[in-house]
C-alpha cells in the first residue's frame, strides 16, 4: 500500500499500535492536505465470498478507527491527527458513487466501470 501511494504521489506513513488488543500497523494518508486513516488488513475479507470488497476501515479519522478497537502507540513518534472527511468512504458512496453510475450508463466507459470494480 506504501509503495503504491508512494508511486503516485500520495503521503502515506505507518502507524503502529494496536488493533483488537494486538500488535498491528496501518496506514495513514494525506490527501489535499487532510489526514485519513486505512487498513487494508482488516478490511481483506479473508472469510469473504470471491470478489467480495470491504471498505470498512478506509479513509477514516483517528475517531472512527480508536471506535473499531485500534488504539496508537506515539512511543517513537506523534501519529498524524486524521480528522479529514472529503474523500471518506462514507462520502464516496453517497455523492461520487451515484454520479459514476450515471456516467457509466451514458458512456459505457472501461475506465468508469473498472474503477467500480476495484473500489465497490
Amino acid at each position: 500500500f506504501h509503495t503504491l501511494c508512494f508511486m503516485v504521489g500520495i503521503n502515506c506513513v505507518e502507524i503502529v499500535g494496536t488493533g483488537n488488543g494486538e500488535n498491528h500497523k496501518w496506514s495513514a494518508v494525506r490527501l489535499e492536505g487532510e489526514w485519513y486513516m486505512c487498513d487494508i488488513t482488516f478490511d481483506d475479507p479473508t472469510n469473504g465470498k470471491p470478489g467480495e470488497t470491504r471498505h470498512d476501515y478506509f479513509n477514516l479519522t483517528t475517531a472512527q478507527m480508536q471506535a473499531k478497537k485500534h488504539a496508537i502507540l506515539d512511543m517513537y513518534w506523534k501519529a498524524p491527527s486524521c480528522n479529514g472527511t472529503k474523500y471518506s468512504y462514507g462520502q464516496y458512496v453517497a455523492l461520487i458513487r451515484p454520479k459514476l453510475l450515471k456516467t457509466l450508463s451514458r458512456s459505457r466507459s472501461f475506465f468508469v466501470h473498472y474503477f467500480l470494480v476495484v473500489f465497490g
